[in-house]
């Protein structure tokens, strides 16, 4: 089964069968002000096996190769998630 680590917690989160996961490319540009801002498009699907290996459907493909995966949050609807915005010192 795959499993993370929620280092924010300090308690280690498992990834269940069939959970749906959000797939985003995360594109970083210079702000105005100098700092990184970072952009999350969404960028398709993925769902945990019973194995605990993970299915990824892809909308769109990422120009750098980097995609980052999210748990679904707790009520929302997966159609309208379609970014998350985050600064440089979140991730």
């Amino acid at each position: 089964m795959a499993k993370r680590s929620d280092e924010k917690q300090g308690e280690e989160k498992h990834l269940t069968s069939g959970q749906r996961l959000v797939v985003f490319s995360i594109k970083e540009s210079k702000s105005p002000g100098g700092g990184l801002t970072s952009v999350w498009i969404r960028a398709g699907s993925a769902w945990v096996n019973r194995d605990g290996s993970i299915n990824v459907y892809l909308d769109v493909l990422p120009l750098d190769g980097k995609l980052h995966l999210r748990e679904l949050p707790d009520g929302s609807s997966p159609s309208l998630l379609t970014s998350n915005p985050k600064t440089e010192t979140d991730r």
